[in-house]
């Protein structure tokens, strides 16, 4: 019997090891035809949902394996975070809606298709109306890329030259826009992509082969009046490339509710931050440590009156790197354990109270920079509120994703495939490995194991991560190195015994982020305080 070199691709996936990997022996005990997952069945028309990064990178590998694709984009052009807008996406409930909720509730009328025609009072609303359709990005109007141009490029398609290596949202949206047009998929182009299009909901086809997407296009045909049109459209698969910055996460605060409903508008968060002049002369109160929180305090602090800047003691790495570049004139405080809005008149005079004992005031905003849960609102059937993994949940508490093979495949039903869930990848190059894996394992060619070997890897995998939390979606560099060692090796397997093109290993370029990192974050949060100082910050934030 011949087993495939996707045997031992397979046993690295669950031991994460290539040394592991050589060393132990492998072999199912069933025939080899059985060893594999088959599709109940064939795939050839695939929607994906999504125009951002991962949407353009997955179409191009589908579309040119041959498989009949359409993309879905709810907002009027591609490039997903990277499409700015002065437009700010809705203020965000306090305190934290359910995941599935946290993005936005469909509205699917009872009949389909329908169309309905709004005449709002003003154009106000008509501009909200479309706000809320499309989605706003959390993308602010000074952003500037946290890694150079060459860790943004996808693979086989080049930035022009003299592209500087620090690069803003511009050039990034400009990149973005002319794969697109290359493809056909941009707007105006008449390729297979709809924009203004929002998937409202992605259930299994009554016959239960395949998928049923109801869709809701809303274009806006005067300055108070727009049109909404709601359809259906079935495909054999399906590709999720909607994001991870959809559905904001609100701290549990005690008093942040009452703050936001005694004082409106003073509390956002960081995926409605566009420009400083909002912040003139105030004291602003960014809560987080990542790199949204330190770069919108960087951008607030010469409009500000003060920054202050609500922290955790930095334990990652990453978040120690970003706090080198917080201003020094920013003032780091402790994380907060409740606000007392009191009989305030006024935001400045609501009291704070730090995880220290230190009680302030004074505080005329407050953003909270503090990040994002998974969500995917036209797949409500996958949320569930409890983490039992016989449940098969995709979303639970919104922090990770489960219930996925290589983070990519949905292990009950893999016609249904994600891009880009993880975090701290690089999203450009990596997304082109994991399309690949779709469009391979979708044509027949690369072979998944079966149900019950998958779930089983997952498992391992799973424990071998500490169980599912926050930290899960995270990549560590090593875990990194070998999924995209893996995903080399799975398919040029595949493709040298079943046909199909040869994939490569994407450049990491270490010895430019080596030099990247030290220009940019000043090593670490150390060197920004030195020594002294940085110890006296750490004993006060605990």
């Amino acid at each position: 019997m011949r087993v495939s070199v996707f045997s031992g691709v397979v046993l690295a996936a669950c031991q994460w090891s290539v040394a592991n990997a050589q060393q132990a022996s492998f072999a199912w005990q069933k025939p080899v035809e059985e060893q594999h997952y088959e599709f109940e069945w064939p795939i050839r028309k695939v929607a994906i949902i999504g125009a951002g990064v991962g949407g353009l990178v997955a179409y191009r590998e589908l579309a040119q394996a041959g498989f009949d694709v359409r993309v879905f984009e709810r907002d009027h052009a591609p490039g997903g975070n990277w499409h700015y807008s002065d437009q700010k996406p809705p203020v965000v409930d306090i305190p934290n809606v359910a995941p599935v909720d946290s993005d936005y509730v469909p509205d699917i009328p009872d009949a389909l298709p329908h169309g309905e025609v709004y005449l709002d009072s003003s154009a106000d609303d008509t501009e909200e109306r479309i706000r809320n359709h499309r989605g706003p990005k959390p993308t602010w109007a000074s952003l500037d890329t946290n890694t150079p141009s060459v860790l943004q490029e996808i693979p086989g398609f080049k930035w022009p030259a003299r592209v500087p290596l620090a690069t803003d949202w511009h050039h990034v949206q400009r990149y973005l826009r002319a794969f697109a047009s290359w493809h056909d998929i941009n707007v105006n182009d008449d390729g297979p992509i709809s924009y203004n299009t929002r998937v409202d909901r992605v259930e299994k086809r009554a016959d239960g082969k395949g998928w049923t997407l109801t869709l809701k296009e809303l274009v806006q045909t005067g300055d108070h009046t727009a049109k909404a049109s709601w359809y259906t459209e079935d495909f054999d698969a399906v590709v999720i490339a909607s994001g991870r910055f959809n559905g904001p996460s609100v701290p549990d605060i005690a008093g942040l509710a009452e703050f936001s409903k005694k004082f409106p508008g003073r509390i956002i968060h960081s995926r409605e931050y566009r420009r400083p002049a909002e912040y003139e002369d105030q004291t602003v109160l960014v809560v987080g440590a990542g790199s949204s929180a330190v770069g919108i305090a960087r951008d607030i602090i010469h409009s500000a009156k003060q920054v202050l800047q609500s922290i955790r003691r930095p334990t990652d790495p990453l978040r120690r790197y970003n706090l080198s570049t917080l201003p020094a004139n920013a003032t780091v405080i402790p994380t907060i354990d409740s606000i007392d809005v009191g009989r305030a008149d006024s935001p400045s005079d609501a009291r704070i109270h730090l995880s220290n004992g230190t009680v302030i005031s004074g505080v005329d905003r407050i953003v909270l920079a503090t990040g994002f849960r998974y969500t995917y609102p036209y797949l409500p059937q996958y949320h569930q509120s409890d983490k039992l993994l016989n449940n098969h949940p995709l979303v639970t508490d919104g922090t990770h994703v489960q219930s996925l093979f290589l983070d990519l495949f949905y292990i009950e039903e893999p016609t249904i495939g994600f891009i880009n869930v993880n975090e701290r990848i690089p999203t450009f190059s990596h997304s082109s490995l994991t399309a690949s894996a779709l469009a391979s394992v979708w044509a027949g060619r690369a072979k998944l194991p079966n149900t019950e070997e998958q779930w089983r890897l997952h498992g391992e995998y799973v424990q071998r991560r500490g169980g599912y939390d926050k930290e899960f979606q995270r990549l560590p560099p090593d875990v990194l190195q070998e999924r995209k060692r893996l995903f080399v090796a799975w398919l040029n397997d595949a493709a040298v015994q079943y046909g199909g093109p040869l994939v490569t290993a994407y450049d990491d370029h270490a010895e430019i982020m080596k030099l990247w990192q030290a220009a940019r974050y000043n090593n670490t949060f150390d060197v920004l305080y030195g020594e002294q100082k940085s110890s006296e910050v750490a004993a006060f934030i605990g």
